[in-house]
């Protein structure tokens, strides 16, 4: 029986502080073996630091429920593929992402103005996905690049290969 959670990232652009915003799409699909189904779970404001870091590009990533390694040893999704593992999923420290390098920060919807309460949103996506167990995988699926990034999973791993 699959039971596999699925999140969705599609970016929309810069804010004004010129980071990347976008939204993370939580679901769930079931196949019971007569019938595959989904379900939508929930919505979250993401933002990047900007678009001059590293960053995930348009394509399909296996991630695992995982631990920061360095700074805050916090519970993030991390990418199994150990040449993007420093990609992560996270809350952003104090709500800036001028604290994150290439990793994303969900938000709670609500607080377009200010996006606040990350690491509450990190808190419910967890619970939304079946809660945090070490190892557990996800699947991640970047629908849109940072803008002016035009390269794909493909393309770019080829260019990291050289």
């Amino acid at each position: 029986m699959l039971n596999d959670y699925i999140l969705e990232l599609k970016r929309e652009g810069l804010n004004a502080k010129k980071h990347v915003k976008g939204i993370l799409s939580v679901r769930r699909v079931f196949d019971d073996g007569r019938a595959c189904r989904e379900e939508y779970l929930g919505n979250f404001l993401t933002l990047e630091r900007g678009t001059k870091y590293l960053n995930l590009k348009v394509g399909t990533y296996e991630m695992k429920h995982s631990t920061k390694i360095e700074g805050r040893k916090v519970k993030c999704l991390r990418p199994t593929d150990w040449r993007i593992s420093t990609l992560l999923i996270h809350d952003a420290l104090n709500d800036d992402p001028n604290n994150l390098e290439g990793c994303i920060a969900p938000f709670l919807f609500g607080d377009e103005a200010y996006f606040e309460n990350s690491a509450d949103a990190m808190k419910i996506l967890w619970s939304l996905i079946g809660g945090w167990q070490e190892g557990r995988k996800v699947t991640l699926v970047v629908l849109t690049n940072v803008p002016g990034e035009t390269r794909t999973k493909e393309t770019w791993q080829k260019t990291r290969r050289k």
